[in-house]
């Protein structure tokens, strides 16, 4: 790992009217005195009280933190006050609540003063992940959603929380005028999505609380970890053992972990080499009742008749007892325990029977190399991928043993997805491949709720109606033309009777994952822009499907533990705008996959050339449509199923012309669309 640049700042003696804090200065010298043991070489720049206002916070941030260069870590605290502020009135179309969530600095509120709002913070991130840094920012302030929630003091803890700004702000004071240049530039006011994790003390609705020994309760919790364990783990195992932790010191304050523009979960802290023990889940007593931090996207069936049953340990190993999953949420599941369960204490679970089946990889090769791969598959029981047997059904993926290895390819059109040397390699791919499918298939049968009263789809730019489910969309590039965008904005509203929290979720064709942090929108909200950007057809390619999955639920959604790299990490897919009755515990899933067609002819008057001078359509009098060659299998099996008319044909003893084995992509169709004069 390269070297670590930090800028710590922390704020106790605000001037009034703001109410001064405690413990803000303590968190500070804490992970000061951390990272000097931990990361003896790391540059380390402190911001105290009267030092940390508003305009030296954001020179700190790029004169400090913009040192840090490819492959080195820029670490960003902020202890202090945190609130809501009036936005600037044009960011109400992709944040409707018409609040910024903002760092109180300690001039903040002094006439002509202004938080640090979210929407400049992100753009400061963005100027230092641009340049390959591993940035991580830590946040232990409030982040509410309501200003006017009552403080709830609870066992001598008090709140990191002020009362909202309502002064009107103006596009033009947001971070030297950043928002105002691509306003006049014509594009929209999104936040940069750029690459890093944010680890906040509570969620958006909630306040941070404060220590009788003048400390944040996130923050101590937090050093206590990373001592007790050198910083040697995971951002998903240091989350879920804070938010455990904090879970058993203070009511109403649920520590959230959010990992932006595929930053993974299962990355080391601060860039440290990790261990990832996927194989055990942790458990912790939650406002519900006991939960268990696995769900449907880790294989949980949701309303399976025979529930998930689990094996609990406690820390040091020693078996606990089982418990028996009744609520199968997306990343988390309600338990019950078959014994006294002690709410103070961190349990791990283990899958001892789940009722679900595995993905079935064929398998190509002689019976030693088969031998080896069932045998890393037996090892690791988290995989979730089995060998299908000799004769059994049509399978999406299939492994080929050959002398330097194994290639895991799709069935469906021969296409190697990676090349492993060793069976202990090509689990890891099986794994990457599985979760994805997993999160794919994510959905929940046993929902009360209408899926309905939410529309959910994309819109293509200079459009205004809703493209949802399945959407063809064409792709015209004239010849010669440089590499272009299909641009167009995903967009969601909902007519529930009270509010939802939506998350947006894109899985890549290189099998990444990619979540968007969930938004709370409330009953009666205008549609709210999820994602504004340009979807890319590639190279050579005539074909594509993209696939965003948009999860609602009446609770808010851990999406931080979601996202994964894709398998080639070089090849984009999307691009952002520049660096989206009452009911309790019910989630549901929709689906808006976009498939780009190339249009490569017309028929017409004349006659049209395909697969390069292969296929000829003949010319035509009266007939008008445009042609396109599509693949008449989907290259996985979970974006969708091969057209229903080819079964007919073939029924009738017709066959299927291979129009695209030349081309080395498998079976197509000829496609005609926009028929005209039919």
């Amino acid at each position: 790992m390269g070297k670590v640049w930090a800028l710590l700042v922390g704020i106790n003696d605000y001037p009034a009217p703001v109410r001064k804090l405690r413990g803000c200065l303590n968190d500070v010298n804490s992970l000061h005195g951390f990272l000097g043991a931990a990361f003896p070489e790391a540059s380390v720049a402190v911001l105290k009280d009267a030092a940390a206002t508003r305009a030296a916070v954001i020179a700190a941030f790029r004169t400090q933190l913009g040192q840090a260069g490819t492959g080195d870590v820029a670490l960003f605290q902020f202890c202090g006050h945190g609130a809501q502020s009036t936005a600037a009135p044009e960011f109400r179309e992709f944040f409707p609540d018409g609040n910024d969530e903002g760092l109180v600095c300690f001039d903040s509120r002094l006439d002509g003063g202004h938080d640090l709002a979210d929407k400049e913070l992100g753009v400061l991130v963005a100027e230092v992940a641009a340049k390959g840094v591993h940035v991580a920012v830590v946040l232990d302030c409030c982040h509410s959603g309501s200003g006017t929630r009552a403080a709830d003091a609870f066992d001598g803890f008090t709140e990191r929380f002020t009362s909202p700004d309502t002064r009107a702000r103006t596009l033009e004071t947001y971070l030297d005028g950043y928002y105002t240049r691509r306003r006049a530039a014509g594009q929209p006011l999104t936040i940069p999505a750029a690459r890093h994790i944010l680890l906040a003390a509570c969620d958006r609705t909630e306040t941070a609380k404060e220590t009788d020994v003048a400390s944040g309760v996130f923050t101590s919790t937090l050093i206590e970890v990373l001592t007790a364990t050198g910083g040697d783990l995971t951002y998903a195992d240091l989350f879920m053992r804070c938010r455990a932790a904090v879970r058993t010191r203070a009511r109403n304050q649920n520590p959230q972990f959010e990992a932006f523009n595929d930053f993974g979960a299962q990355v080391g802290f601060l860039g440290r080499d990790a261990a990832n023990a996927a194989r055990r889940y942790d458990v912790y007593a939650g406002k519900a009742g006991w939960v268990v931090a696995c769900g449907a996207i880790n294989g949980l069936p949701a309303g399976a008749a025979s529930p998930v049953r689990f094996r609990l340990y406690a820390l040091d190993g020693t078996a606990a007892g089982t418990a028996s999953a009744f609520k199968v949420g997306p990343r988390s599941s309600l338990v019950t325990c078959d014994f006294a369960a002690d709410p103070h204490v961190h349990y791990r679970a283990e899958i001892v029977s789940l009722p679900v089946a595995p993905l079935l990889v064929a398998f190509t090769g002689n019976d030693a190399a088969r031998a080896e791969v069932a045998a890393a598959l037996d090892a690791d029981q988290s995989a979730g991928v089995a060998l299908s047997d000799a004769g059994a059904a049509r399978t999406d993926y299939t492994v080929t043993a050959g002398d330097g290895g194994f290639d895991l390819a799709q069935s469906a059109t021969g296409k190697v997805i990676e090349h492993a040397g060793s069976a202990e390699a090509l689990l890891a791919t099986l794994k990457h491949v599985a979760q994805w499918e997993r999160g794919l298939a994510l959905a929940n049968p046993a929902t009360a709720m209408d899926a309905r009263i939410v529309d959910f789809g994309f819109v293509p730019d200079g459009e205004t109606a809703y493209r949802s489910g399945a959407v063809t969309l064409d792709y015209v590039q004239p010849p010669g033309a440089e590499r272009v965008k299909l641009r167009g904005r995903l967009k969601a509203r909902h007519r529930a009777a009270q509010p939802l929290f939506l998350t947006l979720v894109y899985f890549s064709r290189t099998y990444g994952i990619r979540a968007w942090p969930g938004q709370l929108i409330e009953a009666g909200a205008d549609e709210v822009t999820l994602w504004s950007g340009g979807l890319y057809l590639g190279d050579g390619v005539d074909e594509t499907v993209d696939a965003f999955k948009l999860i609602v639920s009446t609770e808010p959604f851990d999406s931080f533990l979601l996202p994964q790299p894709g398998l080639d990490e070089r090849t984009r897919d999307i691009d952002d705008e520049e660096p989206a009755p009452k009911f309790a515990g019910e989630w549901f899933t929709l689906d808006c996959r976009i498939r780009l067609v190339r249009r490569q002819d017309s028929v017409g008057a004349t006659d049209a050339w395909l697969a390069d001078g292969a296929i000829v359509v003949k010319a035509h009098p009266t007939l008008r449509a445009d042609l396109s060659l599509a693949a008449a299998a989907p290259a996985t099996r979970a974006l969708g199923d091969a057209p229903g008319f080819l079964a007919a044909y073939t029924e009738r003893g017709m066959a299927l012309v291979d129009f695209g084995a030349g081309r080395g992509e498998g079976a197509a169709v000829l496609e005609l669309s926009g028929i005209e004069g039919a």
